[in-house]
């Protein structure tokens, strides 16, 4: 009888929280799924711009991208990318954009190559204008949530003066 006791308190501790099951603990241990990026495009930052954005996946090959930017210095920005266009469509100030990132090759948005169609709506000192772009790109994740991304493409702008200009990416973020 006194067996039967101790063999039943013993089973009994372990089904308390806290205890093994190691699969359990395992299974605890492991890091969540990368949904939510956010970064800074460290290259405007040399052309005188912040470039924040979000990526937020919603299946494991697609996610939203949501960004914003502002240029403080516009005849830097202005002269490189537009090459003196800037005085019959006005200096740049700022945007907002919205796409979507497809990830043919990965199962793991938003990590992995990636192919990003998108839109910007942009303020100028003479009004505003659409931009349409296409950009390829890649991005890493690390532990313990750091990310680094790298995109190329193009930029179509439509305003009194029509503009294709190229687009570089170089994004230091963190994942949630």
């Amino acid at each position: 009888m006194r067996t039967f006791m101790v063999f039943s308190v013993v089973m009994s501790l372990s089904v308390l929280p806290g205890t093994v099951p190691m699969a359990n603990a395992a299974e605890r241990a492991a890091p969540a799924e990368a949904r939510n990026a956010f970064s800074i495009n460290v290259a405007n930052l040399l052309l005188s711009t912040v470039d924040l954005s979000y990526v937020r996946s919603f299946s494991p090959s697609f996610a939203w991208v949501a960004s914003a930017d502002y240029a403080w210095r516009n005849v830097i920005s202005q002269r490189f990318l537009y090459r003196g266009s800037y005085e019959e469509r006005g200096a740049y100030i700022g945007s907002i954009g919205a796409g979507v990132q497809w990830f043919p090759f990965s199962d793991a948005a938003p990590a992995g190559f990636y192919l990003a169609p998108g839109a910007q709506l942009a303020l100028t000192t003479e009004g505003g204008y659409l931009a349409l772009s296409a950009d390829a790109g890649y991005r890493w994740l690390f532990a313990p949530g750091f990310t680094i991304g790298i995109a190329g493409g193009v930029s179509h702008a439509s305003s009194r003066v029509m503009v294709t200009s190229p687009r570089i990416t170089l994004d230091l973020g963190w994942v949630l």
